[in-house]
């Protein structure tokens, strides 16, 4: 499993507002996270689908979803195992609203 380990935005309301989401995060939900490439810089937001998630540590594991355009370094494919901070995390979606959407 790939563990990103991302650059860290502080933003309160940001923060506040993914403390309230998380609870809801469950597994089969799709997260839109930001990826920065550690090459270029490139900023890449992409899907992942949520296999679990653990509240207490603010992390959301599960499997990219998107075929990256961006990643300079290789890490990322589609289908790579992630783990995310909740700080990463830009939109959420149920599985059943993400699937009526695409």
């Amino acid at each position: 499993m790939l563990i990103m380990r991302l650059s860290f935005r502080s933003d309160p309301v940001r923060r506040a507002v993914w403390e309230l989401l998380s609870a809801k995060i469950r597994n089969g939900d799709y997260v839109k996270v930001e990826f920065t490439d550690e090459t270029t810089g490139v900023g890449e937001w992409m899907w992942v689908r949520v296999d679990r998630c653990d509240d207490a540590r603010q992390i959301v594991f599960g499997t990219l979803d998107n075929v990256p355009v961006n990643d300079e370094s290789g890490k990322l494919k589609l289908g790579s195992e992630l783990a995310v901070s909740f700080t990463q995390i830009r939109e959420h979606k149920k599985s059943a609203d993400f699937e009526l959407e695409n």
